[in-house]
């Protein structure tokens, strides 16, 4: 007994030494987490339009689902027995703030940089608007962004990573990827920077096992219920809908099977390219039939594919008019937290799995808490919290943020040629691709891409660790050099 007293007493001395070293960092912290707590116990989360209603009905009756992975919802119903949106709220919260604190404590490690100057690489993630608006959502990006930036901060933790960080590493992007199908691509080019980086079979077998493990299994759960190994059947789909925008039956001369597709309006007067996979009168929704069976999306595969082959400069111009639009445009329209309120039954709800809204927020809450909101009736339009309210003129900011740091990662790219710390830049760039390419123009999926391209910069350019400042080692036997 006679230990704890000083054991204790020693601990937290250690924290508070801590604190004084990393005092900006500390006290921003802290900040960010009042603002957090002042949303969570003011403010109803926010379930934005149909895709919240769809995740609740998933974690309801759990699931794979057919229009996107359902890892979110499996989130949800890991925190179901305790029946509370404002827990979920919580919890992504707290994983954003871990998150944070990781790439803080990377930065630390891997660079000299001073604690004020490694705190800015992290104020947007503590503050963004935008950010804090998505933890505060049944939504899946906050989880998603969560486990990519702790997966990238493990992965670099080491100059070469051992093979617990790339076991780690593996699980945590195999879980983005069941989260959102966008991770996939960012398990490859881990694999790549694993094999360019010399570390040896072993992480590249442990990360490569680590992730293939959650999504095979996925993948069989998936062909259980549907017939086919795979993660969705909605790619075929969202494909059409991108290339809506520019696909031109006169140049593409489809076949007859394909051809129903077609849109009568000539490319440049066509509504939004999401139009065309959600709304009534559209070519896809006059079909008749269920738009995510495996024969319509085996259809329209074939039909954005072939326009892709047929007019790739088009293509091309979408996809760069889309992914420079997250730049060039402001983010001047930062919605308010409670803005989305509403369910519309008839824009979307092919998708929602046999599931009455009211019912299911009800079922999950065990309350009426959110009742209203489902209803789409006399919904409460509640201003944001005053701190998010502040935050309000980051949104004019965002887009040029990111452009200012894609140019930085690419300059410091071009200047020190580091794959290692490149590495979150070429994710960063890979994340505004991928929706531009595949799906429509919508902010929050820019949104995981800046704490990577923050995380790179910074690596980039900050200072290098002298050599007398030794690091940690990362195992009983490696030492990590730093950059």
């Amino acid at each position: 007994m006679s230990l704890w007293p000083g054991g204790l007493s020693e601990g937290l001395g250690g924290v508070a030494r801590m604190v004084r070293r990393n005092a900006f960092f500390a006290g921003a912290l802290a900040a960010g987490t009042a603002v957090r707590a002042g949303i969570a116990l003011t403010q109803p989360p926010v379930l934005a339009k149909n895709d919240s209603y769809a995740y609740i009905a998933l974690a309801l009756r759990p699931q794979p689902h057919v229009v996107r992975p359902s890892g979110y919802p499996l989130f949800l119903w890991l925190l179901r027995p305790f029946h509370s949106f404002t827990l979920v709220v919580t919890v992504q919260h707290l994983l954003a703030l871990a998150a944070v604190v990781g790439v803080y404590a990377l930065l630390r490690r891997r660079t000299s940089l001073p604690g004020w100057a490694a705190s800015l690489a992290v104020l947007p993630d503590i503050f963004g608007a935008w950010q804090l608006k998505m933890e505060s959502a049944i939504m899946s990006e906050a989880l998603f962004i969560s486990l990519t930036v702790g997966a990238v901060v493990i992965m670099l933790w080491c100059e070469r990573p051992p093979v617990w960080a790339a076991m780690c590493s593996g699980l945590l992007l195999a879980g983005a990827t069941l989260v959102r199908a966008t991770g996939l691509p960012l398990v490859l080019l881990a694999v790549g920077f694993l094999v360019m980086r010399r570390v040896g079979w072993r992480p590249v077998v442990a990360f490569a096992v680590a992730a293939a493990v959650p999504l095979v299994g996925y993948g069989l759960w998936f062909q259980a219920w549907h017939g086919t190994v795979a993660l969705t059947r909605s790619n075929g789909v969202f494909l059409y809908g991108r290339v809506m925008d520019f696909a031109d039956c006169g140049k593409m001369a489809p076949p007859a099977s394909e051809r129903r597709l077609c849109a009568e309006a000539p490319p440049g007067t066509r509504p939004k390219s999401d139009t065309y996979i959600w709304y009534p009168g559209t070519p896809l929704q006059s079909m008749g039939v269920d738009i995510f069976d495996a024969e319509v999306n085996r259809l329209t595969s074939s039909f954005a594919w072939r326009a892709i082959r047929e007019q790739p400069l088009d293509f091309a111009a979408t996809v760069a008019r889309d992914a420079g639009a997250f730049i060039a445009e402001p983010w001047i329209r930062m919605p308010p937290l409670a803005e989305e309120l509403g369910y519309d039954p008839g824009a979307n709800a092919t998708y929602v799995p046999g599931g009455d809204p009211v019912a299911d927020v009800r079922a999950y809450e065990r309350g009426d808490l959110l009742v209203a909101a489902a209803l789409g009736h006399d919904a409460p339009q509640q201003p944001p919290p005053r701190a998010a309210g502040l935050l309000k003129v980051e949104g004019y900011a965002t887009g040029l943020l990111l452009g200012v740091l894609l140019m930085a990662g690419a300059a410091g790219v071009a200047v020190r040629g580091r794959i290692e710390v490149a590495f979150p830049w070429i994710l960063a760039v890979t994340l505004l691709l991928i929706p531009a390419a595949t799906s429509v123009f919508d902010r929050r999926y820019a949104l995981p891409a800046i704490p990577l391209a923050l995380l790179a910069v910074a690596l980039l350019w900050g200072r290098g660790r002298r050599p007398e400042e030794p690091v940690a080692p990362c195992d009983g036997v490696e030492t990590c050099h730093v950059v």
